[in-house]
């Protein structure tokens, strides 16, 4: 099984607190289902603004990077053997309902340093 990551973006100012109410609440199932299923490995909830660092400078400016579909809200991270299943597992993801966008990747394996 390889590791994929979901990078899940919303536009927060184009939601109505129902709206959010509705992601947020949609997660559990989804979630009981990869954890039933053994592909659930983790989920991070990103909060807030932060600092976003640009060029050799090393410009920096409060906010987020946002494109289509918005600002990264969440990153999960699930087992699947292909890129297609980690696609079809994608699909599922509240977000999506409201206008929101899931990218996947695949997360390459943790490089080990020798001595650590």
């Amino acid at each position: 099984m390889n590791e994929y990551v979901l990078l899940v973006r919303v536009d927060r100012s184009a939601l109505a607190p129902e709206q959010v109410q509705a992601i947020q609440s949609g997660w559990g199932p989804v979630l009981e289902k990869w954890v039933a299923r053994g592909q659930y490995v983790t989920s991070n909830l990103i909060v807030g603004d932060g600092y976003v660092l640009s060029g050799p400078d090393r410009e920096t400016t409060q906010g987020v990077v946002s494109g289509n579909g918005g600002a990264v809200v969440s990153t999960i991270t699930l087992l699947a053997e292909t890129i297609e299943e980690a696609i079809e597992l994608a699909k599922v993801c509240p977000p999506l309902n409201f206008g929101g966008s899931v990218e996947v990747r695949l997360r390459q394996p943790p490089v080990v340093i020798p001595g650590n």
